[in-house]
């Protein structure tokens, strides 16, 4: 397929994703939520003059294919209700995370403990390690820059 014609249709995809996002946010608007969105994986779309667009290649993957887009929305009605949370959130923004992770965050988030939860896995903990690996293709991941 011609680069040009895979890149609209990959961003024509991307759209369609936002718009059904956005509708779930819109049907929550009004409740005490917290809608997290987490994409499955990165995309490379011809970055950097490379000839590919894709992420499954575990040998040659780059930040493009590895690092994922997340969002956390909150409620106006969260908000008010749970400034200490909002404050987290936006103290983990830019955060280095591990989605295999996420499970401590949900459990910080809803204030559930039990023997599992590892606060120093939670990116809205204030014990957050954000010196914990994260790992690719069996490597640590540094985030080229």
């Amino acid at each position: 397929m011609e680069g040009r014609t895979f890149t609209a249709e990959y961003d024509n995809a991307v759209l369609y994703n936002d718009f059904i996002v956005n509708e779930i946010i819109r049907r929550f608007e009004e409740k005490d939520a917290v809608i997290i969105y987490i994409s499955d994986h990165g995309e490379e779309v011809f970055e950097n003059g490379r000839e590919f667009a894709g992420h499954s290649m575990e040998e040659s993957g780059n930040r493009n294919m590895i690092e994922i887009p997340a969002i956390i929305w909150a409620s106006k009605k969260f908000r008010q209700s749970y400034p200490e949370k909002i404050s987290a959130l936006n103290a983990a923004l830019d955060r280095p995370y591990r989605t295999d992770y996420l499970i401590h965050a949900l459990l910080d988030l809803l204030d559930i403990r039990t023997t599992s939860f590892e606060p120093e896995k939670s990116i809205l903990n204030a014990r957050f390690d954000s010196s914990l690996p994260r790992i690719y293709n069996q490597q640590p991941y540094i985030k080229d820059e």
